[in-house]
């Protein structure tokens, strides 16, 4: 991960903090990053170095921060999500999501009775045939 103070990002280049001292890389960017970075609003907050074998390169990813705007009013709302309540707000609504939690703990025992009894039949039931649109059945 760069800060600030190990990342510094000049036009279409950047310069990076390594082990041997810092590197000046080029990027590439597409227009729709573009747009973010160009644009004089928004900070240039974190960025991390990225490897991927498949295609053998490097990708720094740049993490940006706009200032909200600011409504007009003076209530705020806050949301909790939770497990028991899917949702409590801070004006003092509860949510429980009773159907959602049931079906949850619902499943949850029947994979675990097919899993415990270690059937075939029961792997069958965990692990139905996938089939593609036009496969014959």
């Amino acid at each position: 991960m760069y800060d600030k103070r190990t990342l510094t990002i000049h036009g279409r280049s950047a310069t990076l903090s390594t082990v041997n001292g810092r590197v000046e890389v080029e990027y590439v960017l597409g227009d729709y990053q573009r747009s973010y970075l160009d644009d004089g609003e928004y900070e240039r907050r974190i960025g991390t170095l990225h490897y991927r074998e498949d295609a053998a390169a490097f990708y720094l990813h740049i993490a940006v921060m706009k200032e909200g705007e600011q409504r007009e009013g003076n209530r705020v709302l806050g949301v909790d999500l939770n497990l028991k309540n899917v949702v409590v707000t801070s004006t003092g609504a509860f949510f429980d999501g009773g159907e959602l939690v049931w079906g949850q703990n619902h499943y949850f025992g029947v994979r675990r009775s097919r899993q415990d009894k270690g059937t075939r039949s029961a792997k069958q039931t965990l692990n139905p045939p996938h089939f593609a649109i036009g496969d014959s059945q």
